[in-house]
C-alpha cells in the first residue's frame, strides 16, 4: 500500500495557504529529540480557504418529556472552521469571558447541591518501560480477563522537557488488588503496535505511525479494535515537522496477537484519502463497527482538514462500507478530538444513532446508507457559544427497565457535562432527550471542568473525575457524583487526588468498582505533557457491606430468563460494559438494567433471583458486560463478567 496522500498532499500548501516546515521535530523515533506530538486540543484547524471549500424501551413506555422545551432545528450543511483559541492563551477575550465563571456564580435552572461523601485515592503510581523510559496512558480499553489495555506515548525523561526523546508504547496492565497501593514504579510489558511505517523513507520525507490518537473499542468477542491513528511526516535531513496526517487502518487485538488489517477504510475525506486522526469507532446491534469522522491533515500551524464521513466495519470478514461521505455527512459532527457516538435503545426508531460534537448540536441517522441526518437543537444553557461541546464528556444515563423506566429519565437520555472553558459551561451538566429533542434544566456542578472523565456507575450515578479548571482552582481534584434518580443532585468527594489530570487523561470503571485514573496534562494544556502516572480511585460505596453474585452463566441470549444465586437480596441487577475511554469519551461504557422476578430468599441470607435478559441487541449491542447485583442501599457487588448476545 502507498504511503497515505502524498500525491494530494504535495498540493497541500497551495490548498492551505501556509508553510509545512519549520517546526521542531515531533521525536518520535528513539534517536531524534522533538516536543512530541504537534497538535493540543486547542489546536487542530482549518484557514479561510479550506473552510470556504467545505460544502419501544425495555417493554415500558417512555415517560414524560423533560421541561424546557425548544424549538425544533432544521439540519443544514455549510463551511465550518476548526481554528480555536489555545488553551491558556492569554487573550483579552478569554479573560473577561473566563471571569464570568467564578465559582460563585449564578447557574443553571437546578441549583448546585454538594454535600461531601467519603472517598479515597491511592498514592500514584509511575508507569516505566524496560529501559526506564516513562510511559504515559492516552487510551485504556478493560479488557473481559480483567486486564488493562493502554495505548499511550513514552518519553525519557519525567518530567520530560520539549528536547525530550519520545516514542510510541503499548502495553496491558493488571491492577492492583482491592486494598494494594500502586508500586511507586510499575515497570510495563509492551505489546507491539502493528504500525505500517517507522521511519520509513519517502523522497525527501520521512513517515512514522503511531496509534497515539486512535479510535479503540471492544468488539463482540472482546477484542481491542482501532481505527485510524497519527502518521508523521517529517523531513528526513532535519528531522523537522511538515506535518500530521491521519492513518488509513484498522487493527485488531486478541489480548495476545495484535494485526492490520488488510486495506484501507473507504470514506474519503476532503483531500480524497481514508487517513483519520482523531475518529469514533461505535460497536453497533448488529457486530459490526461503526467509524465516525477524524481529522485528515494537520499542519505545524495548527490549519488542516478533516475527514467527516462514516463508514462501517466487519471485524470477523474485514468488509467494509460507506455510510455516509464527507460531503453528506452534517458539518455537527465534526469534532477537534473525538465526536460522541451512541447506540439509542430503539430497535424499531428509523434513526437509531445519536452524535454530538464541539458546536452542542446533537444529530440523528442509521448506519445504512443515505439514511437521513436529522438536527436536534443546540445545548445552550449557558449562550450561543459555537463551541458549547468542546472539552465535554458525554455519556449515556443507565437503561432502565420495568417501573424504574421514565421515571427520572427517558432511556436513551444523554447526559453533557463540562464544556468549552470559555464561560460556564465547564461547570454544567445538560440532559438531552433523544426521542424529543429537548434538553432539561441544567445541573450547576459548583466546580469548573473542561476534559473531564464521566464515568457511568453501576449504581447508576454519574462519576466525574479530572478535567482542568482554567483559573487554577484546584476542586477540580475532587470527584464529583451526578444523581439522575435523586433528580440529578450533585455529591462531591471527600479527598482530593493531589494531581491536575487534565487533557488526555484517562478513567476506566474496574470490575471491582474502583475506577482507575491516569494521564492528563496541566491546566494550561499546551505548556505540559502527559503524567506517565496513575491512581486508583475507591468510590464512596466501598466503605459499605457489599452484596455478592455466588455464581453467574457465562452466555446471555436476549429475550431470556436466567437464575442469579446471590449473597444477599438484590434490589436491582444490572450489565456494565466493558468500557474504553480516552480524550474525555468512553466508546464502550453502556449500563443497562435488567428485570428482576420473583427472588427467593433462604434463612441464611442466599437468595435466588429470575432474572431477564435485554430484549435486543439495541438495548445491549453484543459483547462482554460486567454483570452486578445492587443491595437497598445501592451498594454493587463484584461484577462477574458475561457474553451478552
Amino acid at each position: 500500500m502507498r504511503p497515505w496522500g502524498l500525491v494530494a498532499v504535495a498540493v497541500v500548501p497551495v490548498a492551505l495557504g501556509v508553510t509545512l516546515s519549520g517546526v521542531p521535530a515531533h521525536a518520535e523515533s528513539t534517536d531524534t529529540p522533538g516536543t512530541g506530538h504537534g497538535r493540543h486540543s486547542a489546536g487542530a484547524g482549518q484557514d479561510a480557504t479550506v473552510s470556504d471549500r467545505l460544502a419501544g424501551t425495555l417493554g415500558t413506555a417512555p415517560g414524560p418529556a423533560p421541561r424546557g422545551s425548544r424549538p425544533a432545528a432544521t439540519a443544514g450543511k455549510g463551511s465550518h472552521s476548526m481554528t480555536g483559541p489555545a488553551e491558556g492563551a492569554a487573550t483579552s477575550a478569554h479573560s473577561a469571558a473566563m471571569a464570568t465563571a467564578a465559582p460563585s456564580a449564578a447557574l443553571g435552572a437546578i441549583a448546585a447541591t454538594t454535600p461531601t461523601t467519603a472517598d479515597a485515592w491511592s498514592s500514584v503510581g509511575t508507569f516505566r518501560t524496560a529501559e526506564g523510559w516513562y510511559a504515559a496512558p492516552i487510551h485504556a480499553t478493560l479488557l473481559p480477563d480483567g486486564r488493562v489495555h493502554f495505548i499511550g506515548i513514552a518519553r525519557e525523561t519525567n518530567p520530560p522537557t520539549p528536547t525530550s526523546r519520545a516514542r510510541r508504547v503499548s502495553w496491558v496492565f493488571t491492577p492492583p488488588p482491592v486494598g494494594s497501593a500502586p508500586a511507586a514504579d510499575t515497570v510495563i510489558t509492551e505489546v507491539a503496535e502493528p504500525v505500517e511505517h517507522t521511519g520509513t523513507p519517502y523522497g525527501d520525507a520521512s513517515l512514522y505511525d503511531d496509534l497515539y490518537c486512535t479510535s479503540a473499542t471492544l468488539d463482540d468477542t472482546g477484542r481491542v479494535v482501532t481505527a485510524g491513528g497519527t502518521r508523521i511526516v517529517s523531513d528526513r535531513a532535519t528531522g523537522e515537522l511538515r506535518y500530521t496526517l491521519g492513518l488509513p487502518y484498522q487493527t485488531v487485538f486478541d489480548g495476545t496477537t495484535w494485526q492490520r488489517l488488510p486495506g484501507e477504510m473507504v470514506g474519503r475525506g476532503y483531500l480524497d484519502s481514508a487517513a483519520r486522526w482523531y475518529p469514533t469507532l461505535t460497536r453497533l446491534p448488529d457486530k459490526r463497527m461503526l467509524v465516525t469522522g477524524g481529522l485528515e491533515l494537520i499542519t505545524p500551524n495548527a490549519s488542516g482538514t478533516d475527514n467527516r464521513s462514516v463508514e462501517t466495519l466487519d471485524p470477523h470478514t474485514g468488509e467494509r462500507a460507506l455510510v455516509s461521505s464527507h460531503a453528506a455527512t452534517p458539518v455537527a459532527i465534526h469534532a477537534r478530538d473525538y465526536t460522541s457516538v451512541f447506540v439509542l435503545p430503539y430497535a424499531a426508531a428509523a434513526s437509531d444513532l445519536l452524535m454530538i460534537a464541539d458546536s452542542g448540536t446533537p444529530v440523528t441517522t442509521a448506519a445504512t446508507a443515505d439514511a437521513p441526518w436529522n438536527t436536534l437543537p443546540r445545548r445552550t444553557s449557558h449562550g450561543t457559544t459555537d463551541q458549547s461541546g468542546w472539552g465535554a464528556s458525554s455519556v449515556m444515563l443507565p437503561i432502565r427497565s420495568g417501573a424504574g423506566a421514565g421515571a427520572a429519565y427517558r432511556n436513551g437520555s444523554i447526559l453533557v457535562t463540562g464544556g468549552d472553558m470559555v464561560g460556564t459551561f465547564q461547570r454544567s451538566a445538560d440532559v438531552l432527550d433523544p426521542v424529543t429533542g429537548q434538553w432539561g434544566p441544567s445541573v450547576d456542578l459548583g466546580i469548573n471542568r473542561h476534559h473531564p472523565d464521566a464515568v457511568v456507575l453501576a449504581d447508576g450515578r454519574v462519576l466525574l473525575v479530572a478535567g482542568h479548571d482554567m483559573t487554577g482552582a484546584t476542586d477540580v481534584q475532587r470527584a464529583q457524583y451526578v444523581d439522575p434518580l435523586s433528580g440529578f443532585s450533585v455529591t462531591t468527594g471527600a479527598s482530593a487526588s493531589g494531581v491536575i489530570r487534565g487533557y488526555h487523561s484517562v478513567a476506566l470503571l474496574l470490575p471491582d468498582g474502583r475506577v482507575l485514573v491516569g494521564g492528563g496534562r496541566d491546566v494550561v494544556t499546551a505548556d505540559s505533557l502527559e503524567k506517565p502516572t496513575y491512581q486508583i480511585y475507591t468510590p464512596d460505596y466501598l466503605a459499605r457491606a457489599r452484596p455478592m453474585i455466588a455464581s453467574a452463566p457465562s452466555q446471555l441470549e436476549y429475550g431470556a430468563l436466567f437464575q442469579l444465586p446471590t449473597v444477599g437480596t438484590p434490589s436491582e441487577v444490572v450489565l456494565v460494559a466493558l468500557g474504553s475511554q480516552t480524550h474525555s469519551f468512553d466508546t464502550g461504557q453502556r449500563v443497562v438494567q435488567l428485570p428482576v422476578g420473583v427472588t427467593y430468599n433462604r434463612a441464611d441470607g442466599a437468595a435466588l433471583s429470575i432474572v431477564g435478559t435485554p430484549a435486543d441487541s439495541h438495548v445491549a449491542p453484543p459483547g462482554y458486560y460486567g454483570l452486578v447485583v445492587l443491595d437497598g442501599a445501592r451498594t454493587p457487588s463484584v461484577a462477574k463478567v458475561v457474553h451478552v448476545g
